[in-house]
C-alpha cells in the first residue's frame, strides 16, 4: 500500500537543475502538510529554512531512500536521482527541467515533466507549477 501526501525534493546534481528553494517553499504553501527531502549535497541552511516555513525535513541515507519514498503518494522535484526512483517506484511525479531534455531524460512512469522556459528554471514561475500538479 501506498503512503500519502507529497514528498518535495528541491536538491540537483547542480544549481543549472535546481529550481529555486524559495520557490519550493512558496508552492509548499499551498499544498497540504508537504514534506522536503534533502540529500547530503543540499546546504545545512535549507533545513532552517525549510523548518522555518514550517515544513518536516527528511534526510536519509542512501539505504532509508527508499522506504522514505515509498511513504508518499506525490512527488515534486527536480530531474535528480529521487525523482527517478519516485517515479519507479510509483508514486505521481511532477519533475522539474530546466538545461536537459525531459524527451530523453524523464524517467517512465506516472510522471508530468514540466520544461522551463529557455531551459533556465529561474524562469518557471510558481504558479506554472502548481497548474502542473498531477495531485489527483
Amino acid at each position: 500500500r501506498r503512503g500519502r501526501g507529497v514528498l518535495i525534493a528541491p536538491g540537483a546534481g547542480s544549481l543549472r537543475k535546481t529550481w529555486p528553494l524559495e520557490r519550493f517553499l512558496s508552492l509548499a504553501n499551498r499544498l497540504s502538510n508537504p514534506s522536503f527531502l534533502l540529500g547530503p549535497a543540499e546546504t545545512q541552511d535549507w533545513d532552517g529554512l525549510i523548518a522555518k516555513a514550517g515544513f518536516k525535513v527528511l534526510r536519509p541515507d542512501i539505504s532509508d531512500l527508499r522506504r522514505i519514498v515509498l511513504a508518499f503518494s506525490h512527488f515534486i522535484g527536480n530531474d535528480s536521482g529521487p525523482a527517478h526512483l519516485a517515479a519507479q517506484e510509483g508514486l505521481e511525479c511532477l519533475i522539474l527541467y530546466g538545461p536537459t531534455d525531459p524527451a530523453l531524460w524523464a524517467p517512465p512512469g506516472k510522471v508530468k515533466a514540466l520544461k522551463a522556459p529557455g531551459g533556465d528554471l529561474a524562469d518557471l514561475d510558481v504558479q506554472s507549477v502548481l497548474a502542473a500538479l498531477p495531485l489527483s
